[in-house]
């Protein structure tokens, strides 16, 4: 019987690197893109999960740090457990998760989140947000310039009282509804917000302050001023090409 096997010589290992050469370099370049990213990915989560949290063990509260090679959908609890001991997450810190690749962020119903620190979200990727009811001050450059930023939703409870400066300025999101506690919105808070057409205040809203520039450059198209408003400062409504409409409310 005839055998189709042949002995295998440096003649014949020469010639399968030449023939197959150019699907073994690319076998080569995939293999090590692959474990390069792995590794990468499994050191960002290990990192992530070192500081995630910063704890006050004299208030039992903590804040959450971040990271900004977070990405995905991100969940913060209403408290974190660390050597046998509950600690409440009552902010969010200054650039926790700046220039990240998050797409959500969700609370729990129980959440005691009260503040947003600055440039928490800025330059981040996300796209919608339902904001805990316990959030008091949203600071500065919060959310600036999140591109993707599509929906921001506030609780009917919610007990936000500041809005920052920039703090979502040039943000994508066509409406938002403000929430009844609402005291001051700052300067430029919602400047440039191309896709920002309908605003809406409640009513018995306690707004007393829209700051330089607000809503300058947006794309409103009509507003109705709370009666509790007694400052509109210069230019907070500067360059609102669609504004067409603008109401006072009855004892303004």
């Amino acid at each position: 019987m005839q055998s189709y096997l042949r002995p295998f010589s440096t003649v014949n290992l020469i010639e399968f690197f030449c023939e197959n050469y150019w699907n073994l370099l690319k076998y080569w370049i995939f293999t090590y893109i692959f474990l390069e990213y792995a590794i990468t990915r499994n050191q960002r989560y290990t990192n992530r999960a070192r500081s995630d949290c910063l704890i006050n063990t004299n208030g039992n509260t903590c804040s959450v740090v971040g990271n900004n090679d977070a990405d995905g959908d991100i969940i913060i609890p209403s408290s974190i457990v660390y050597e046998s001991k509950e600690y409440k997450i009552i902010n969010i810190s200054k650039d926790a998760f700046k220039q990240s690749y998050i797409k959500s962020i969700q609370f729990t119903p129980d959440s005691e989140i009260q503040i947003i620190d600055e440039h928490a979200f800025d330059l981040s990727f996300i796209e919608n947000i339902k904001l805990p009811p316990h959030l008091t001050k949203i600071c500065c450059y919060a959310f600036n310039n999140c591109k993707y930023l599509e929906m921001v939703e506030f609780p009917p409870d919610s007990e936000l009282q500041i809005i920052g400066e920039h703090a979502f300025d040039s943000s994508f999101f066509e409406d938002i509804k403000f929430p009844p506690h609402l005291t001051k919105i700052g300067c430029y808070a919602f400047y440039k917000c191309k896709n920002l057409k309908t605003v809406e205040f409640p009513s018995g809203s306690e707004l007393q302050t829209i700051e330089e520039r607000a809503f300058s450059e947006s794309s409103i198209e009509k507003i109705i001023i709370p009666s509790q408003v007694i400052q509109i400062k210069d230019s907070a409504f500067l360059n609102c090409m669609f504004l067409n409409s603008v109401e006072f409310e009855q004892n303004s």
